[in-house]
């Protein structure tokens, strides 16, 4: 069976400093928090949502990889989580407090699972280059129990780390080099034996 490659639905990022600001055509993703001096200013998340094919059977996917184009990783190699979206939001809408320019998150930043995600480490050096990280998981959760929609939400898991902490990817939107845009590459095994990858 052949591998299947999604591109993201809708994508945004979401920022504390502007609470009530939409990004959702903004050619860029960030994953970060920021200093000025010692005060922290602020964060930002990432969101994503993919729909997954009915053709991919959940016994199928041998792996689910999530692949970020990224040109920035500033104090780089800290652990960062892959987080299940619990509400629905609209890339034209989402900001820190809204989702949906209307209607607030149950929680100021995006209302997640706790429970299902991936936790995995940002890159460790800048340079445009690939963050590539497993989401199986997710992935398999999204066809069994979400009627395949696979919604994400990107935060450091020390969002006050005392200096600047980012990794900068981009967006759907991103048309400079539109082949680091965001894309989600799920692997399916040939003749039902594993692949490696």
């Amino acid at each position: 069976m052949p591998n299947v490659c999604l591109f993201p639905d809708k994508d945004s990022f979401i920022n504390e400093i502007n609470p009530d600001t939409n990004y959702g055509t903004h050619p860029g993703l960030y994953v970060d928090t920021i200093y000025t001096g010692a005060e922290k200013t602020g964060k930002h998340r990432s969101l994503l949502t993919f729909t997954i094919p009915a053709e991919v059977a959940v016994a199928e996917v041998y792996k689910g990889i999530i692949n970020l184009g990224y040109g920035a990783s500033v104090n780089g190699g800290v652990s960062v989580t892959f987080h299940r979206l619990v509400q629905t939001w609209t890339e034209a809408g989402v900001t820190w407090n809204k989702r949906d320019g209307t209607n607030n998150w149950t929680g100021a930043g995006g209302a997640y699972d706790s429970v299902i995600k991936q936790t995995t480490t940002t890159p460790a050096t800048g340079g445009f280059n690939w963050w590539n990280v497993d989401i199986t998981g997710l992935v398999t959760d999204a066809i069994t129990n979400r009627s395949r929609v696979l919604d994400i939400l990107i935060k450091l898991d020390d969002e006050a780390p005392g200096v600047d902490t980012q990794v900068t990817a981009v967006s759907k939107d991103y048309t400079t080099i539109p082949q680091y845009r965001p894309f989600l590459n799920i692997i399916r095994p040939p003749f039902g034996l594993p692949m490696e990858v």
